[in-house]
């Protein structure tokens, strides 16, 4: 476990989940689950499972799949066409080459003139000027 510095300050630190505990993993081209190499040592839960059921234990757990972590990967993982089961059964994961970038047309959004400041949100260099109307 690697504890943070504000770790110390705590009251309650909660040991609920190393990173390779998590159920999968991704990078750019690449989706692999993280199978257990061994049995828990312990009644440790992973993160996902501990929010799980602080969300039901909330009465949130209609948001939250009822508790079940299983449906919760299925779900994310069903926009790649993929259940977590068969994540599972790819021992070396998936390769699966990233979707095409795609680019939003900042000139055209940028150029219509902006309701809330009564002028383009462009400063004199043409940089994008960020601002909150709340």
């Amino acid at each position: 476990m690697v504890r943070t510095r504000c770790a110390r300050y705590r009251c309650l630190v909660c040991i609920a989940l190393t990173r390779p505990d998590h159920p999968f993993h991704q990078v750019p081209g690449w989706l692999m689950a993280n199978n257990p190499v061994i049995a828990p040592l312990g009644p440790y839960k992973s993160t996902i499972e501990f929010f799980l059921d602080l969300a039901g234990r909330m009465g949130y757990g209609a948001d939250f799949w009822q508790g079940d972590c299983q449906q919760a990967m299925d779900e994310q993982l069903a926009g790649l066409g993929l259940t977590m089961e068969e994540l599972r059964d790819a021992s070396c994961g998936i390769h699966r080459p990233p979707p095409p970038q795609r680019y939003e047309k900042y000139a055209e959004v940028f150029s219509q003139r902006s309701s809330a400041l009564g002028h383009p949100p462009l400063l004199p260099q043409h940089k994008v000027a960020l601002y909150s109307t709340h």
